[in-house]
């Protein structure tokens, strides 16, 4: 972006090659980058759901067999269809330079494909949706209060907010590959589709690593919380006399039976 912005008072007139050369260097660089952050994406997304899963293991003693079979089907499905992204991202366009060759009749990328976009959510809200099922039924098997079901209920029902940002991200795509694939539609129109789309990407990702983070989080805070209260209370010397036996830096010591006292027997 700073080349790109530093382009815009570049002298074409002086050295027009140099400014050509420069601007399709950029776009190249673009394009590549524009691959690799659909390998990012994917991987992030399913990386949280795994991190949804591993937490599960945390309460399996209370997992029925039905539920540990669904869990390990899940394992199964998460690992298939991150797989089968990435190959897809990869060998959509063959050879991969198409991706981001400048020749216009050569050049192809499967975000510009309906195909892709709509596989992609298909089976991100497909793989959602037992990961966020699971723990509703894993709370009916669990000893909590009421207010600590509705805590954990709320902490998953957050995770709903994912397919929502999806599905937001899904419809600006859609809409930015029939622009693109109108020759009469503008290019500021374009890339206003295409800042919404990263954005919404961005918000998706963010909020799912929140609220995988949201058990962990709430143990740091009472952590912190723990140590600062510990710290305000009223220092002593180390020995305290309760009921006739003496603690001593966490010892304790007994006073000796009188038989013991008697024969000198310590």
């Amino acid at each position: 972006m700073r080349r790109r912005i530093r382009l815009r008072n570049f002298p074409q007139a002086e050295d027009p090659a140099g400014f050509l050369m420069e601007s399709i260097t950029i776009t190249v660089e673009f394009l590549k980058v524009s691959l690799f952050n659909q390998y990012a994406y994917i991987t992030a997304l399913w990386a949280v759901k795994a991190s949804f899963l591993c937490s599960y293991y945390t309460m399996s003693q209370h997992l029925s067999l039905r539920l540990r079979r669904a869990l390990n089907l899940t394992w199964v499905a998460l690992l298939l269809t991150w797989l089968g992204l990435l190959f897809g991202f990869t060998f959509w366009c063959r050879p991969i330079q198409r991706n981001w060759s400048m020749n216009d009749s050569f050049f192809c990328s499967p975000q510009a494909k309906p195909e892709q976009a709509i596989l992609v959510y298909s089976l991100h809200i497909g793989t959602d949706i037992p990961v966020m099922a699971i723990p509703f039924f894993i709370i009916h098997t669990l000893k909590l209060g009421r207010g600590e079901k509705y805590a954990v209920a709320f902490m998953f029902l957050l995770g709903f907010m994912t397919a929502v940002s999806s599905t937001f991200s899904f419809v600006l795509h859609m809409q930015f590959i029939q622009l693109d694939h109108n020759p009469n539609s503008p290019r500021a129109a374009l890339e206003e589709k295409l800042e919404g789309i990263y954005l919404s990407a961005v918000a998706e990702v963010w909020g799912a690593v929140f609220v995988v983070c949201l058990p962990s989080t709430r143990i740091a805070i009472r952590w912190l919380c723990q140590s600062k209260s510990d710290k305000n209370l009223p220092r002593d010397d180390g020995t305290i006399e309760l009921g006739g036996s003496i603690h001593h830096h966490g010892f304790v010591a007994h006073p000796p039976p009188a038989s013991a006292r008697l024969t000198g027997r310590q």
